[in-house]
């Protein structure tokens, strides 16, 4: 039973992080104000999952996927870096 409990307490405090991640977002989104909400996006995710590195992947003019923005570890190497659309999971899932 003490088992089940704290499962059920960890998915609760779980979806209270999501919640409220998803509140930030949605605000910046709405707002207007914040010139970097591909940003707040990034720090909103990698505060409710458990990783190291987050990227925000745009397609440009071009069609090349290229990295808007990044969160962690090795982050500032990665902005701005273009990859191929081709043959990626990112490009296929947009």
């Amino acid at each position: 039973m003490a088992l089940e409990n704290a499962r059920l307490f960890d998915e609760s405090r779980r979806r209270q992080r999501w919640s409220a991640a998803l509140a930030e977002v949605t605000s910046a989104l709405l707002s207007g104000g914040s010139d970097d909400v591909l940003g707040v996006v990034a720090d909103r995710v990698a505060s409710v999952i458990d990783v190291d590195l987050v990227c925000v992947v745009v397609a440009d003019a071009d069609g090349e996927l290229v990295v808007s923005t990044a969160r962690g570890e090795g982050s500032a190497e990665l902005i701005g870096r273009h990859y191929p659309r081709e043959s990626t999971l990112v490009g296929v899932a947009l």
